[in-house]
Formats: C-alpha cells, sequence, structure tokens
C-alpha cells in the first residue's frame, strides 16, 4: 500500500446544530497535547482553573482554539509563513468589533474559510448558496452586499486584526512568563492544593493554569520562558504581516479571497422564485426562504464511530458499501424470498464493525432481519439492526419506553424479560430474554401478518434459532427450519411442509475460524468469501466475479482503506482527514470527492471532482431540512414532531403541503397549484378511498390479507381481484367482466398466463431462471442466463441465436448476432461506456468529466458533439456540434425554460422558450412562429389550449377546450371552428364511439381483449378485423353495412418469429416478404413486381442495383450510416447528416432545415413548400 498523500489542514465549515461538546474536547485535547509536550507531562489544559482570555473579546470558543492553534504554528514553526497567518487572520475576524457590519461578522470567518479551503477556481454556486444561507441566518442581507461591505472597509478590518493579534501575543507571553516564574510557581502550587480542577466557567482560550504539588523543573521554566519571548518577538510582526493580507493581488490572501468571492458573486445566475405563467382561477404561491442555513468554522472534531440509516439521502458509501462515516465495510445478500402476506426476505447482511456477532450463527459479523438482537451492558441497550449497525440505547424500567427520533423507532419494556421495537405503527419487534440477551421472538405488523421465532436448538448451553413460522391472524402459512452443523451455525435453511422437509432454501459452509466462506441458494448457485482476523477481504457473485478490499487495522474498527474488481474496475481509495470528520474519496481515475459528515455519520457537505458541491441541513431527527443542489438551486422541508413530511418548498418557492392523522397516515395533500388530495384509511392502514381536487372518488375494498380485491372507480365501475395462499393474483376481472388469470410454479414464479380471450402463455424455469416460453400458438423461445440473471443467448422460434458476453466486472462485453455479426462495447474503471463499436468495426466514442457527465461523443460519422455544463448543472448548458451550437436554460426546478441555437460565431440566434406550473404542466411553449397557452383544472386536466400563429398578419388565435369525465379521461373536444368533437369509452377508456357535433362518425365493437374487431362507419362501410392467438393482425374486410358481400379482404400470415411472411389481397393479389436472421426485410414479391433490399452489416441499406463484388471481397459498408445512392436515386447531406439535396433521373429536389434540424423547405422543379414548427 503507497504512503498516504501528505494534505494540508482542512477546516470543517458545518452545520451548527453539528457541533458536539465532543468536539469542543477534541479541540481542547490538540492544546492540551502541546501544553504537556512543552512541560513534560507536568502542565494539562484539563488543569484550567479560571480562564483569562488570550485574545481579548473571544467570541467563540472554536474562533479562539483555532486562532490559538495557528499562534502556536508561528511560535513553533516558520514564523514567516503567509498561509500561517492568512489563517490567523480568518481566525480572528469574526472576534473583532467592526462597526457598520454588525451580527454579520460572525459570518465573515466562516465565509473566507469556505473559500479558501475550496479554492479560487472551485467557488461553486452550491457554496454561494450555503454562505448566503449561513449570512441570512445571522443577519438578513445579500451576499453580494455583505462582500462589497467587507471589501470596502478591508483595512480597517485588518487594522483592527492587527490589534488583536498583537494583544493575543502579549498576553500569550503573560501567560507562560506567569507560570515559570518562581512566584508563579509558588502561587499556583498553593492554589493546587485547595481548588477544584474544574472549579469556574470554561472559556474559549487562554488560562490559568493548576499544577500539580512538584514544581515544574528550571529546564522546563526556561523553556516557557523561551517560547513567551517568541511570542513577543512575532507580536512585533503584527502589524506589517497582517497588513499585508490586504493584498488583494497576492494569492491566496485575504484581500484576494475577497475580491474573488465578489467576482464569482457577479458570475453567479440568480434563480427567481416566482412561475413565469400562472392559470386563470388558480393563486400559485412562491416564496423564497433563507436564514436556516447557520454554519461554524471547526479546525478539529471528533470522529464517529457511527455510520447513518437511511435518512443520509445521498451516498454514504463507495458503490461497494465502504462506509465513508466510519470505513466499516457492508455486504448484503439474499438467500431467498418466499411470498405471503408476512412476505419472508431473507437477506444476509455483513458488516465489519458487528464484532458482537463473531459467534453468530451465521458466521462472524454475519445478520439477517431475523437474527437482529437486544445486548445488555452497563451503560444500557445496544440494538444490533438488521443492517447491522448498532444502537445505543438507555434500559427502560417496566411500562416506560425511549424513543429514538433518529432511526424512528420506540423502545419498550413491557415486562422483566421482553422488549418491544415499535417502528411507527407499521410493525412490532418483540425481543425475548435468553441468558445474556435479547432474541427476536416475534414480528407482528399492522394488518395482522407476522412471524413467530423459535429457539429449540441447543449448542453450548445457548439456544439458537430453529424455526421461523409466519402467520395471518392465528393461521400458519410457511414453516422455515434451521439445520445446524456441529459448532452451533447454520448449515442449511428448509422449507417445510407438514413437519417434513419440503426443499432446502440456502445452504453455508464456514471455517475453523467461525467465518462463513460459502453460501448457496437453493438451486446451488454459490457466493463465496475470503477474511483476515473476520475482516473480509474477498467475496464473489454466483457466477465467479471478485470484489476485493484491503484494511487499516485489524479489529472491529478497522477501515477499508480499497476496494477493486477482479480486473481492476471500480478501484476506490479511501482516506480520513486527521483532523475532521471529512473522508477523501479518490476512484479508479484518480479522481477525488470529499464527503464532510456529522458525529453521527450522517453527510452535511459534498464536494466532487469538478469543484461542484451540494449541502444538507438537518434537524436534531437528522431529517434533511435543506438541501442546496450543484447548481445553487435549494429544496427545503418541514416535519411534524414523529417526522412526517409536512412540507416541502421546492427550487421555484413553490410548495407542497401534507397532513397526517394519528396513525402517521397521510389524509391530505395539498399541491404547488392548490389542488387538495384526500385520502380515507381502514383501521389496519389499507387505504379505502381517494378523492382528487375534483372531489372524483375511488374506493378499495380487501380481504383478511389486506390485498385489494375490489376496486370501485368514480364512474362507478368495479374491478375483482382473487389472489392464492401466497399473495400472488390468480385472477383480475375488469370494468367489463373480462377475466385473466395467473398460475404460478411451487417457487412461486409465473408459470401461465391464461388472457380474457382464453390465449395461453407458458414460462418455464430452470435453476430459477426463464428459459422457455411457450406463446399461445405454441411456438416457443428459449433463454439462457447465468446465475445473477444476465442473459447469455436468446433463440427465436426460428432458432435464429443472439449470444451476449461480459467482461470479469459483470458489464455487457460483446452482442453476437443470429447472423455472427457482432457489437463490441469497452468500459472504462467506473463503469461508464468508452466506445461503442458496430458490424462495419466503425466506432462510437464518448468522455466524461469528472463528475460522470457526458462531455463529448463521437458517431460512427466521425462527427462529434461536445456539451458543456455551467454553474453546477447537472444537464447540459451548451452544446456544439460542427457548425451548430446550442444554449439551454433552465428553470430552478432542472426543467428547460429556454434553447438557442446560432451558426458557430453567428450573432443571430433562434429561440424559444418554455414555462411550467407548480405540478411541472407545460403552460406556456414559444418562438417566433408560434405561442402554445395550455390551462388546466385542479386535477391536472388540459382544458384549454390557445396556439398563437404568427404566421399571419394579423396574428390569429386557435382555441381549443377540453372536457373530462370523473374518471379524468377526455371525452370532447370544441375545435377553434365551434365544431365539437366526443368520444364514447367504456370501462377503463375504451374507445366506443365518436361524434362531430351529434352526428356520430365511428362506432366500434371490440373482442375480449378490448381490441377493434367492428367498425362501422357513418358512410354506411362496416369494417371487421380479427386477431392471431399471439395478438397480430389476421384478417381484415370491408363491406357495406348489411351485405353479405365482402368488397375489400386481407389475410396476414407470419413465420414462427411474428414475421409477416404473406400479405393477400382480393384486390391486388398476394404479396410475399422474406428477411434475413436478424428480421431485415430482404425482399417483397407479388405476381407483377419484385422488390428487393440489400444491407451492411450495420444495417444501413444499401444499393440493391450496385454491381455486385466478387465474392472473396467483403461486403459493402457505409462506414457514416448515411445512403447516397439507391436504385438511381443520388442523395446529398449536410454535415449534420440532413439530406440536402435528392437527384433522381436528372430532376433536383432541395430540402432546407432549421438550427433545430427541421424541415423549413422543400423545392423542386414543379413546386416549392414552406413549413413552419411551434416549439414543440
Amino acid at each position: 500500500m503507497s504512503s498516504p498523500v501528505t494534505r494540508p489542514r482542512q477546516s470543517a465549515n458545518s452545520p451548527i446544530n453539528t457541533v458536539t461538546k465532543d468536539d469542543i474536547e477534541a479541540s481542547k485535547e490538540k492544546l492540551d497535547q502541546w501544553l504537556r509536550k512543552l512541560t513534560n507531562d507536568t502542565v494539562s489544559w484539563n488543569m484550567v482553573h479560571a480562564a483569562g482570555s488570550v485574545i481579548p473579546g473571544v467570541g467563540t470558543v472554536f474562533a479562539g482554539i483555532d486562532a490559538i492553534g495557528d499562534l502556536l504554528t508561528l511560535i513553533e514553526g516558520d514564523r514567516e509563513d503567509f498561509l500561517t497567518w492568512v489563517s490567523l487572520g480568518i481566525n480572528v475576524v469574526g472576534l473583532v468589533s467592526f462597526p457598520g457590519v454588525g451580527p454579520a461578522r460572525l459570518a465573515v470567518r466562516t465565509t473566507l474559510s469556505t473559500v479558501r479551503k475550496n479554492g479560487l477556481a472551485a467557488i461553486s454556486a452550491a457554496m454561494l448558496t450555503a454562505l448566503e444561507e449561513n449570512l441570512n441566518d445571522k443577519t438578513r442581507g445579500a451576499l453580494e452586499d455583505f462582500a462589497a461591505a467587507i471589501q470596502t472597509r478591508l483595512s480597517e478590518l485588518l487594522a483592527k486584526i492587527a490589534a488583536e493579534i498583537s494583544k493575543a501575543f502579549a498576553a500569550f507571553a503573560q501567560m507562560l512568563r506567569s507560570i515559570a516564574s518562581d512566584d508563579g510557581q509558588k502561587t499556583l502550587a498553593n492554589k493546587t492544593k485547595t481548588a477544584s480542577l474544574f472549579a469556574g466557567p470554561l472559556f474559549a482560550i487562554g488560562a490559568h493554569f493548576l499544577i500539580d504539588d512538584r514544581l515544574l523543573s528550571k529546564s522546563t521554566c526556561q523553556e516557557l520562558l523561551s517560547v513567551a519571548k517568541s511570542a513577543d518577538d512575532i507580536g512585533k510582526l503584527t502589524a506589517q504581516k497582517v497588513t499585508s493580507l490586504g493584498d488583494a493581488g497576492k494569492i491566496g490572501s485575504i484581500g484576494n479571497l475577497i475580491a474573488e468571492l465578489v467576482s464569482a458573486l457577479a458570475r453567479r445566475k440568480r434563480r427567481g422564485t416566482q412561475p413565469a405563467s400562472v392559470a386563470p382561477q388558480h393563486v400559485s404561491h412562491a416564496q423564497a426562504q433563507t436564514g436556516q442555513g447557520g454554519m461554524v468554522t471547526q479546525n478539529t472534531q471528533r470522529h464517529t464511530d457511527r455510520d447513518p440509516g437511511c435518512k443520509n439521502k445521498t451516498a454514504s458509501s463507495t458503490g461497494c458499501s465502504i462506509s465513508f462515516a466510519t470505513g466499516s465495510e457492508t455486504v448484503a445478500h439474499a438467500d431467498f424470498s418466499l411470498p405471503g402476506p408476512f412476505p419472508v426476505e431473507w437477506v444476509r447482511t455483513y458488516r465489519s464493525s458487528l464484532d458482537a456477532l463473531d459467534h453468530g450463527s451465521l458466521g462472524a459479523r454475519w445478520i439477517t432481519p431475523f437474527t437482529t438482537r437486544i445486548t445488555v451492558n452497563d451503560t444500557g441497550l445496544i440494538y444490533l439492526g438488521a443492517d447491522g449497525r448498532n444502537h445505543r440505547y438507555p434500559n427502560p424500567k417496566l411500562g416506560k419506553h425511549h424513543y429514538d427520533a433518529v432511526e424512528g423507532v420506540l423502545l419498550v419494556r413491557n415486562s422483566a424479560t421482553t422488549l418491544v421495537i415499535a417502528r411507527g405503527h407499521d410493525s412490532q419487534e418483540h425481543y425475548q430474554q435468553l441468558s445474556d440477551h435479547y432474541a427476536l421472538s416475534e414480528i407482528t405488523l399492522r394488518g395482522g401478518a407476522r412471524i413467530t421465532l423459535h429457539y429449540d436448538h441447543q449448542h453450548a448451553g445457548q439456544a439458537v434459532l430453529s424455526d421461523l413460522i409466519t402467520h395471518q391472524g392465528d393461521t400458519p402459512h410457511q414453516h422455515i427450519h434451521t439445520q445446524l452443523n456441529d459448532h452451533g451455525r447454520i448449515n442449511a435453511l428448509w422449507l417445510m411442509h407438514e413437519g417434513a422437509p419440503l426443499r432446502q432454501l440456502a445452504g453455508y459452509d464456514y471455517d475453523e475460524h467461525g467465518d462463513l466462506r460459502a453460501a448457496r441458494d437453493e438451486h446451488a448457485a454459490q457466493w463465496a468469501y475470503q477474511y483476515q482476523h473476520h475482516l473480509i477481504t474477498r467475496y464473489t457473485d454466483r457466477t465467479g466475479r471478485g470484489m476485493n478490499l484491503q484494511w487499516q487495522g485489524d479489529g472491529p474498527d478497522a477501515k477499508a482503506v480499497r476496494e477493486w474488481a477482479d480486473d481492476g474496475s471500480y478501484d476506490t481509495r479511501l482516506e480520513w482527514d486527521a483532523n475532521i470528520r471529512l473522508t477523501y474519496v479518490t476512484d479508479a481515475l484518480g479522481q477525488e470527492t470529499w464527503h464532510y459528515y456529522d458525529i453521527l455519520g450522517y453527510t452535511y457537505r459534498i464536494i466532487y471532482p469538478d469543484g461542484n458541491e451540494e449541502w444538507l441541513f438537518r434537524d436534531a431527527a437528522k431529517n434533511v431540512t435543506r438541501h442546496i443542489h450543484t447548481d445553487g438551486s435549494t429544496d427545503s422541508y418541514a416535519y411534524d414532531e414523529r417526522g412526517n413530511l409536512l412540507q416541502h418548498t421546492r427550487a421555484d418557492g413553490s410548495s407542497i403541503h401534507h397532513a397526517y392523522d394519528d396513525q402517521d397516515q397521510r389524509f391530505k395533500t395539498r399541491d404547488a397549484e392548490g389542488g387538495l388530495w384526500k385520502y380515507d384509511y381502514d383501521p389496519r392502514g389499507n387505504i379505502i378511498e381517494t378523492l382528487d381536487p375534483l372531489e372524483n372518488t375511488t374506493c378499495y375494498a380487501y380481504n383478511s390479507d389486506n390485498l385489494p380485491v375490489l376496486i370501485t372507480d368514480a364512474l362507478g365501475g368495479s374491478k375483482h381481484l382473487a389472489y392464492n395462499a401466497d399473495g400472488q393474483l390468480t385472477r383480475y376481472t375488469d370494468c367489463s367482466g373480462k377475466v385473466s388469470q395467473w398460475q404460478y410454479n411451487a417457487l412461486g414464479q409465473l408459470s401461465r398466463f391464461t388472457d380474457a380471450a382464453g390465449n395461453i402463455t407458458a414460462y418455464h424455469y430452470s435453476a430459477g431462471q426463464l428459459v422457455r416460453l411457450t406463446l399461445p400458438d405454441n411456438t416457443e423461445e428459449h433463454f439462457e442466463r447465468n446465475a445473477e440473471g444476465r442473459l447469455l443467448s436468446h433463440t427465436d422460434a426460428l432458432r435464429q441465436r443472439t449470444v451476449w458476453h461480459y467482461n470479469e466486472a459483470g458489464l455487457i462485453q460483446q452482442r453476437q448476432q443470429a447472423d455472427g455479426s457482432t457489437l463490441a462495447y469497452r468500459w472504462d474503471k467506473l463503469g461508464q461506456l468508452l466506445e461503442l463499436r458496430n458490424e462495419n468495426n466503425s466506432t462510437a466514442t464518448f468522455a466524461y468529466d469528472p463528475a460522470g457527465r457526458l462531455l463529448s461523443e463521437t458517431g460512427f460519422d466521425r462527427q462529434t458533439i461536445h456539451y458543456q455544463y455551467e454553474n453546477g448543472s447537472q444537464q447540459p448548458t451548451h452544446r456544439s456540434d460542427g457548425d451548430r451550437v446550442w444554449r439551454y436554460d433552465y428553470d430552478p426546478l432542472g426543467r428547460l425554460s429556454a434553447r438557442h441555437a446560432a451558426y458557430q460565431g453567428g450573432k443571430q440566434w433562434q429561440t424559444e422558450t418554455f414555462a411550467y406550473d407548480g405540478n411541472g404542466n407545460l403552460l406556456l411553449a414559444t418562438n417566433p412562429t408560434c405561442k402554445l397557452q395550455w390551462f388546466y383544472d385542479a386535477a391536472g386536466n388540459n382544458t384549454r389550449e390557445h396556439q398563437h400563429l404568427h404566421l399571419y398578419k394579423p396574428c390569429h388565435v386557435a382555441i381549443w377546450q377540453h372536457e373530462y369525465d370523473t374518471l379524468n379521461q377526455r371525452i370532447a373536444t370544441t375545435r377553434p371552428d365551434g365544431h365539437r368533437v366526443s368520444w364514447l369509452t367504456y370501462g377503463s377508456g375504451h374507445l366506443l364511439a365518436m361524434k362531430v357535433d351529434d352526428v356520430e362518425l365511428l362506432s366500434y365493437q371490440r373482442d375480449d381483449l378490448h381490441r377493434e374487431i367492428v367498425r362501422h362507419q357513418g358512410n354506411g362501410l362496416q369494417q371487421r378485423q380479427s386477431w392471431t392467438a399471439n395478438g397480430q393482425l389476421n384478417e381484415q374486410t370491408v363491406a357495406l353495412r348489411g351485405s353479405s358481400t365482402r368488397l375489400l379482404v386481407r389475410n396476414y400470415r407470419y413465420d414462427d418469429a411474428g414475421q409477416l411472411t404473406d400479405l393477400h389481397d382480393n384486390r391486388r393479389g398476394d404479396i410475399n416478404y422474406r428477411y434475413d436472421p436478424l428480421g431485415r426485410l430482404l425482399g417483397a414479391s407479388s405476381q407483377h413486381k419484385e422488390e428487393t433490399f440489400a444491407f451492411d452489416p450495420a444495417s444501413n441499406l444499401l444499393d440493391p442495383k450496385a454491381p455486385r463484388r466478387p465474392i472473396h471481397h467483403p461486403p459493402p459498408k457505409l462506414l457514416d450510416n448515411l445512403l447516397r445512392d439507391y436504385v438511381g436515386q443520388h442523395y446529398t447531406y449536410d454535415a449534420r447528416g440532413n439530406l440536402l439535396e435528392r437527384l433522381d433521373n436528372g430532376k433536383k429536389a432541395r430540402f432546407t432545415w432549421d438550427l433545430y434540424d427541421r424541415l423549413t423547405r422543400y423545392e423542386d422543379d414543379r413546386l416549392t413548400a414552406d413549413f413552419a414548427y411551434d416549439a414543440l
């Protein structure tokens, strides 16, 4: 392992509510170490009795301690070091009195510190938003005004800083002399006998120290006096050094930092909060929320031993689950699942820190949702959760409880030997005391389903899990039995039936150290594991593909510092900062991401390799209250005391509100446009009624297993559902009484589907994977898959076989098609596609930025498209392609608000703009040709559309109006000319008839699958059609209504792969079609004409009349995928592949395109046609 990189000291600019007492103690320990070293372990920080301030006017404990750290660095090191003077100036800047700035001075230190640590080239949009939130937490105002005020009065500020630093050095020197002098020694020795170590208030810095009875040695006193002299000498340099920090031309100075901050603020895009357009009769509210992002700067923090839960809301671990906070490794593998009212998902989770289960029944440090437990220690209880994390709780007295708001669980003691963990109102875990711990005995769900766990096995005097039995109410359903080896570990799990083993669900092997070495699913596919000191060093999936880990340490607190796949893919290295809670994560391409987190491991800041960053502010329960995205946009959240989301204020200022009942069930939601959605529940928590904002009601009814059996829509239509004992759908009857049925095999996999017309599709499996599909016409398709479900081959009903190959990382490497041609893929070490090589051996290539965003793509035609991203956007803001360039603008929610197109270097832009309502519905789309407007009702139905046609002078406005039924299905449209087109539907929206005004033009009859079988036209014609069992069109006829004479008859025939081979038309005769193994059309022939087609290996159409090549020559290829000659016609294209000219027997046709590649003009010898488009 290479030695770690020496890094400059970092500071943490963290949300103020992440600061803990432990962090204060950690900062004091740094000073304590210096004092002990200087005084031969005689004077310590914990001997502080009464603190005098070393820096007068100290305002916060953190700034003071960090300033002392810089002071000590100058004393012990290079007193000319510029960066240390900058740091000292920043650490003191928030402490001085500065008229005119007021409370905002408290934000100065955090602002300058953040800008300095990020670097001048990385002042991201998110960072500016975070700094502005920090400022507004102290005082109202814009960050621009704040920065400009500091810049204007910087000289005055630096003078005050210099004075404070001079006082600091003088006071520090005086403190050391008071300790080292003879009088000071005697005084302090006398105080030791009478004073308490912790008496009096604790201030940030400086102190009077209590010293042990023995006096300091003369050599130690001389050392203290020498340090005091150094402090005096440096104090004399202060004025000159601090004044130089104002030089804006000196990179890294305070003046330079402020100048760069002002410049970055001038460049950033301000985001509006009000939607661009508001629907009539609606009041849309948009509000910008500020002042929720207070921050502090810390140079020292206590490291954490906790990992976050699901509330983290962003990645808290590497792709293969090394925790950023602690370095613990987590591996989760699912061995089997059993359906039922209480579904059993047997997921094993390994966590490297879970040493409490070093002697666990599934091997060291493995746990499942059914092997969780609660242990007891001197301070209380430790709950070992299903994800391997442990949670420390007090031991409640009988009838008392403890609520963990972070995890959302309630711990209750309901007897001397039992404990209950309730997860809201959804489930309860019951624990029974077994010797030295509490073992899981039952899990109950709100709907009445439960699982009981039994411990009838005994090993070495300990009870071991023997049986798991699921129930719905009092009725048993599934029974799983464990089989133990000679060491008391589970080596097999069996599904039982009437007391006898039915099938083995999983098997396990262990080594002599108690580590799980292999696990097999019920199809004997195997995962493999390797360890050192119970720390996993390698594991494979069920195809043998492996991940490897490297560790720092060998105990349960060891950190996984590297992970990589067998082929070197996904190689990730982690390093933890020595002073603050910060982890550096370096990916396989050497790109580094910084993760900052609090004392519980929850992320609050991420700096990405491209310099962009995001911030997350949280409440005490770790719910995200404010999320600043990489583009500087912000989402805010409010919760009730139980953690239910009450309000989501989005980046555009719009809000969505929710209300909950006392069972934590959401019964109201008011959307961003004011629409009110309502919900009602039964006592088991099943939703039984929903009302949309138009008061349209849908009702639900359930069986005893809490499965929906009846759904009644707002029109009164009913859908009926039935299930088997495992809770799988077996029968569905739609609103029209049409029935579909499903059957399953013994493993719970779908084996047979019968549609409402009686057509049967059968599914066949091997080793748990689908291997054969039998269609209703008895044709078959065959599949091969590996143990992880990756498709290896597909053989169609014509025995044409396609094969897929994968690399060592499990990514697709090659597709070999039925004709032997291949398509190849190449990936980088991060799993990003780099190259696609087609059947012509042409390549398309892709390039990415450090954040994984696409920077360029070069097609098979060797034309390259470039993308740029600005202001932290995750969507491209610029695109260039040949002689064209596009610019894109987005609204605060990331929706396209404008696009602009021009020629490279051109001054004329084609612009189109878009606007949306609070629910994301498109309100406006404009360009120079047309303006479109849409209007919606409270349920989001488009009720009116206005088309402003600027092509006409004066502008014409066409208005379309739409009507809906209670299912919110469109049933009528009134056209701009006043005519009303209406539709008659049945069931869930199937078209039955269409009218114009009051005249019926079309009516339909449909089969049991709701496919059209008869169409009655207003002109008296009647069209009939029939379908094959596989759903293909079989026959079409046209006749006069009431007549048995068929005017037109067409019959269709297909091959076993479903390709049309014959079309019989009673007027035109027969047409036959031929295909190659890839399904490409090779020929179409009738009795009068035959047409043939040819393709290159990449399926580009070739000229079939081109001279044939000798057999030994390779087939022709269109390397740019553009057809230039075809049956006597010649085609010319622009650089973007748009057709410019077609030459046919000397006659030219010309095509003109706009900057969005839309055809705007067609010209030939006969006519000219112009085309105009709306923005869509």
